[in-house]
């Protein structure tokens, strides 16, 4: 409500960005033949500027081409993997800390961060403690995309109690800080 020339006018509150996207979304979802939402279909739907999707997208090709080409080599380093000496079972080659990750500036992804040496991270104490903290976020992660499904709640009510346990852990060896460690 405000007050224009004496009177009482009501202002409509402007919608959260996140709404005006679930709703665009979920347009396209109902539209479709099978009720499914098509990766296809929004690209097509955000192409018009004016399109509240539009700005979500890369439209130049060449920078489009070069952030597609990122996302591939991505992949192919978190899909390599390897036995560790003294192990038997294969596990990822490289993994990413969060603490090597910039920081992303709103609305922009940021080229930055890489991946280390799985073998390089579990030799060092501190690179190790931050490999367990973002274990641990990334369980929470887990609980929060899945909890609709009550038929996990017994696996949940185990994370939960392991990762308080952990958390405990790192507390008290006085928990690594979130900086980037020395490169090796």
């Amino acid at each position: 409500m405000a007050e224009i020339g004496g009177d009482i006018v009501k202002l409509k509150k402007k919608p959260k960005l996140s709404d005006v996207v679930f709703k665009e979304l979920e347009r396209l979802r109902q539209a479709s033949k099978d009720g499914v939402l098509h990766p296809e279909a929004v690209v097509r739907a955000a192409e018009p500027e004016k399109s509240p999707l539009h700005r979500f997208f890369t439209w130049d090709d060449t920078e489009a081409a070069r952030k597609q080409r990122l996302m591939e080599a991505r992949h192919l380093i978190r899909v390599t993997v390897t036995v560790l000496p003294g192990t038997t079972e294969p596990v990822r080659a490289f993994v990413s800390l969060r603490a090597d990750r910039p920081k992303a500036k709103r609305g922009q992804v940021t080229g930055g961060g890489g991946f280390r040496t799985t073998e390089s991270v579990m030799s060092d104490d501190e690179m190790r403690e931050l490999l367990l903290q973002d274990a641990l976020a990334e369980m929470q992660n887990f609980q929060r995309k899945y909890r609709t499904l009550s038929e996990l709640a017994s696996v949940f009510h185990v994370m939960a109690s392991e990762s308080r346990r952990l958390s405990k852990g790192l507390r008290g060896r006085g928990r690594a800080r979130a900086k980037k460690p020395v490169l090796r």
